[in-house]
């Protein structure tokens, strides 16, 4: 017979990295990780501050994504339905019945 394991919590994603994080958090952790670390390494020419100045958000992007909740939905989640609520026609006609 074939076992297959299920999460014992079912409303909440699978923490699968120590039990700590998910796999979505370890990618918007990593993306952030590499943006941050390419901005960093930008040419010389720029002094240290500003280079840390400008890879400042992409750090702060990918640790938000990965952990910030609003109104108890992830915040990529949210920011999905935002961007689709904006896209949204929001002008309705009233119209009679065809």
């Amino acid at each position: 017979m074939r076992f297959f394991p299920v999460p014992l919590d079912l409303n909440e994603e699978e923490k699968t990295f120590g039990g700590i994080f998910s796999v979505r958090q370890v990618v918007y952790m990593l993306i952030g990780v590499i943006l941050t670390v390419l901005v960093l390494l930008l040419p010389k020419t720029l002094p240290l501050p500003v280079r840390v100045f400008l890879s400042a958000p992409f750090a702060v992007a990918g640790v938000s994504l990965a952990f910030v909740e609003l109104y108890s939905v992830k915040l990529d989640r949210y920011v999905v339905l935002l961007i689709n609520y904006c896209r949204r026609r929001k002008q309705f006609v009233l119209r009679g019945d065809d």
